[in-house]
């Protein structure tokens, strides 16, 4: 019988398995090239996301300081003009609101309302009409809007002129200068 040579492909599969340096070569500076290309646009993302951070903290702080700075004259009127009347037109009814309770709980011992020297005789007239009016004494060492009331061996204080005062300098306290930030970029 003959021999029958049969095709060899032993060659070509080595062949396949030795790397082409000009390939080599190419997928080198390819892959570089695209890690080069996406370490570029990492960075300018980054920057971007920081610029962006920035600019909405600017906004804030210039809408903060414009509405502080709007502020200022309402809180400056609130602070001169409203809030003296209010203590004003307020007094009596809250020194009557103390007064009613003040009757409705009386222990014995009698009841004493002390008030400065300029309002005993507006409060004195006013509770005349009342059947068991305390005794209105003059102290000079309350504020025209202070009243202090004594059942027995009780006490209780109203005092809005130094509440007045007090939100008064709540109100003082915020700052409003505006520190405006010039723009970046």
């Amino acid at each position: 019988m003959g021999h029958f040579a049969l095709e060899s492909f032993e060659d070509l599969e080595m062949a396949e398995h030795q790397a082409n340096p000009a390939y080599e070569d190419g997928f080198a500076a390819g892959h570089a090239a695209g890690l080069q290309e996406a370490a570029e646009q990492q960075i300018a993302l980054q920057t971007q996301v920081v610029q962006a951070i920035a600019d909405y903290s600017f906004t804030y702080s210039e809408a903060k300081a414009e509405v502080t700075q709007s502020l200022a004259p309402l809180f400056s009127d609130i602070i001169d003009k409203i809030l003296p009347h209010c203590v004003a037109a307020g007094f009596g009814v809250e020194l009557s609101a103390m007064l009613q309770s003040a009757l409705q709980s009386q222990l014995d011992g009698g009841l004493t309302l002390c008030v400065h020297p300029s309002q005993v005789d507006p409060v004195t007239s006013t509770l005349s009409d009342t059947v068991s009016a305390p005794a209105v004494i003059a102290d000079p060492a309350l504020s025209p809007h202070a009243a202090c009331l004594r059942i027995g061996k009780a006490t209780s204080y109203l005092d809005l002129d130094r509440l007045c005062d007090e939100i008064s300098t709540v109100l003082s306290a915020v700052h409003f200068t505006s520190e405006r930030m010039e723009p970046h970029g």
